[in-house]
Order: structure tokens, then C-alpha cells, then sequence
């Protein structure tokens, strides 16, 4: 029996989460770089906000980045008055809870987007940050054969063997293709992969937030892609690329490292940026270095004092700078305060 590739990388992500130690594995932005959380701070003191915050992270793993957000936030007269984090796997939250103690006025943790609850805090400023959120949902590989579509999905028997075939679309994925990328996919090459992700439109679920910061690695254009596609398996700065022109090695890799490492794919910015023009938000795409960069030189004397408090701090810095890939922060905006 068969399985979308996106129903997969469901079971994948909670055998990894369940059976491996993340923090062990790989390293995120948040957790080798205080100066990402000194740089959003500067980036919201600079929309001018003097009402209570209310801050929402999406996937906030073990909360290093909350964590810092609200330990360096006194630098900006910034008064978070409600911190909400989001996360599923129990033995993160767990982590959440113990190293957020001393915070645990304003902190709350929820599994699901649906159980947030504002009460009291609805006149608020709300921001929404998710870093490496969109990349960690589950997502389906299509691909282009002359000019028609199709999905992959995979047979999972007790052995973990893994059996991969590229069949019909189903409707959701189909729809979700024609909605957001249907003009770009008439101008590939005869055969081109691709990775979409319906869960998208979890988004949607924030139309009522008055600011939201995206950060990952990804695309700004479709046209970017590379024809093989972005699947990756990693931890640390191990990195195994999935090519599913070549569906024999494919299945190897993916039946060799199944729930043993971080399954991800590169998240598509243009879609997010479609979906939430959709729900009336002006929408900004800077790279992480441009972002980072251009938000420390608005607030210069905090930032070069603390620049110079630890050496780590330096290292976080040029880290930032070199790049890392190819990483988008997406920053998104209302003309008006919803109910004002």
C-alpha cells in the first residue's frame, strides 16, 4: 500500500524527534547566534510599537531563540507582556519549560496553533516569528514530465523498506500547484522536481496578527529551483542530497537514513508571499545578512556594545554575514491594526 511522500515525512519527523536528540544532530541559526535575536529586536523597536507585545514563535524547538528575544529585549524598552510558542514534540517542550522557568508569568506552550489563547492580551501588539518552521512541514516532491503532473508516494513495509513511484496528483496537492505556481511550470524543462507543501496555509491562521517574521532557507523565485529539487537529509554539517531523477538511489538514502536524520526541503518564499498578499499583508524579502545588517546599523550603540560583551558574539556575526546558504527572513505587514 502507498503513502504520499508528504503523509512520509509526517511519520519521519516524529521517529526522528522520538528517537534522536536534535540538539545533537544539527545546529540552527537561533542556536549558534544570539545576534539573529538582537536583529529582530531592532527590527520591531524600529516599527515605532509603544503598546504591550504579545510574541508567538512557530516551532520553537528547545526556545533558545524566545529565550533570547526576551533576555536582550530590556536593551530596546521592548515589554514582551505574553510569550506564546508553539511546538509539538513533547520532549522539546519539556526543554521549553525548564529553561523559560524563571519567565513562566508570561510563558505559555501550546502543541497546536488552534489552542492559542489571547485572552487579555487582544490589545496587544502581535508579532509572529517562525525561524526554520516552514521548512520542517510536511511536504510533497511533484514532478513535471512533459508538461504534466505528477506526485510521489512511497510503500513503507515492517522492514523500513522503502519503495518510491511517481503517480496522479491528489487533489489538494494538484490545486495548491495551479493556485500559487501554475504560470511558472509551463516554462520548464522537460522533466523538472519540485517540493510543495499545502501546509502553507497554516498562515492563514494568523490573518488577525498585526506583524509576522519569517526566516529559512529557500527560493525567493521558483524559478531559482534547481530541476532536481531541494530534499535534503542533514544534522550538523552533514548534508545527503535526495535526487529522485534517480528513484533507485533515492529509495537507498532514504531507506538507510529513515528517522536518523532531519528531513527538510528548501521553503518557497514567492508562495508565502502570495498567500499572505491574499490576507491583505504588505509583504518584505530581504536575505539574512541584508536583514541582520541593516537592522543593527538603526540601533549602532547597542549593537557594537554588544558585539564587543563576547568574543561568541563576533563568530555569530560573521557567520550571519557569510550567508548560510540561501537564507530569507520575510516580513510581513498591515496597513491598520485589526478591530482599531
Amino acid at each position: 500500500m502507498f503513502i504520499s511522500f508528504e503523509d512520509f515525512t509526517k511519520i519521519w519527523s516524529e521517529k526522528f524527534y522520538n528517537d534522536q536528540t536534535p540538539q545533537e544532530h544539527f545546529l540552527t541559526l537561533p542556536q549558534i547566534s544570539d545576534i539573529f535575536a538582537l536583529a529582530i529586536l531592532s527590527h520591531i523597536k524600529s516599527l515605532g510599537i509603544n503598546d504591550k507585545i504579545t510574541l508567538i514563535e512557530l516551532g520553537a524547538g528547545d526556545g533558545d531563540l524566545a529565550e533570547k528575544i526576551i533576555d536582550y529585549s530590556h536593551h530596546f524598552q521592548l515589554n514582551f507582556d505574553k510569550l506564546i510558542l508553539i511546538e509539538k514534540i513533547q520532549k522539546r517542550i519539556e526543554n521549553i519549560l525548564k529553561k523559560l522557568e524563571r519567565y513562566k508569568g508570561i510563558v505559555s506552550v501550546s502543541k497546536e496553533i488552534d489552542n492559542i489563547d489571547l485572552h487579555g492580551s487582544k490589545k496587544n501588539f502581535t508579532v509572529v516569528i517562525a525561524n526554520e518552521f516552514f521548512d520542517s512541514l510536511p511536504f510533497s516532491v511533484v514532478k513535471i514530465q512533459q508538461q504534466r503532473i505528477y506526485e510521489l508516494f512511497v510503500s513503507l513495509n515492517n522492514n523500513d523498506i522503502v519503495k518510491l513511484c511517481f503517480k496522479e496528483p491528489r487533489e489538494k496537492v494538484l490545486n495548491f500547484i495551479l493556485r500559487y505556481i501554475g504560470d511558472e511550470i509551463s516554462s520548464t524543462a522537460d522533466e523538472f522536481f519540485f517540493e510543495v507543501s499545502p501546509s502553507f496555509d497554516a498562515i492563514k491562521n494568523f490573518r488577525w496578527a498585526d506583524y509576522l517574521i519569517i526566516s529559512d532557507y529557500g527560493y525567493r523565485y521558483f524559478s531559482e529551483r534547481s530541476p532536481f529539487g531541494s530534499v535534503s537529509i542533514h544534522w550538523r554539517f552533514w548534508v545527503e542530497k535526495l535526487d529522485f531523477s534517480d528513484i533507485t538511489s533515492a529509495e537507498a538514502k532514504i531507506s538507510k537514513f529513515f528517522g536518523k536524520g532531519d528531513i527538510s526541503f528548501f521553503v518557497d518564499f514567492e508562495i508565502l508571499e502570495k498567500i499572505l498578499k491574499e490576507e491583505s499583508f504588505h509583504t518584505e524579502i530581504k536575505r539574512l545578512s541584508s536583514f541582520t545588517l541593516l537592522n543593527l546599523q538603526n540601533f549602532k550603540e547597542i549593537s557594537e556594545n554588544f558585539l564587543k560583551s563576547r568574543k561568541e558574539n563576533i563568530l555569530s556575526f560573521s557567520d550571519i554575514m557569510s550567508g548560510w546558504g540561501n537564507f530569507f527572513v520575510l516580513t510581513a505587514s498591515r496597513d491598520c491594526r485589526p478591530g482599531y
